[in-house]
């Protein structure tokens, strides 16, 4: 699967975008993924996932700290 991995290269995303790879999966810019992966900060959260929402592209947080009522308004608000 083609995936965008936001915060490649924090604490987690320096192991998990080699663990991503190895397991037979792409890591790509948002505008070529099938789906977005998010390892950010909590502030980056909502932009990123909007971005990715407006793309049509599936999204998965890890972040964690994050305004939950801002992103689901963000979700549920997004193009189908």
């Amino acid at each position: 699967m083609k995936l965008a991995l936001n915060g490649r290269s924090g604490k987690v995303g320096r192991v998990l975008g080699p663990a991503m790879e190895q397991a037979g999966h792409e890591l790509v810019e948002l505008d070529a993924a099938e789906a977005m992966v998010d390892f950010t900060v909590p502030e980056a959260v909502e932009a990123n996932v909007t971005a990715a929402l407006e793309r049509g592209v599936p999204c998965v947080i890890g972040t964690t700290g994050f305004d939950h009522a801002r992103v689901d308004a963000a979700a549920r608000s997004a193009p189908s």
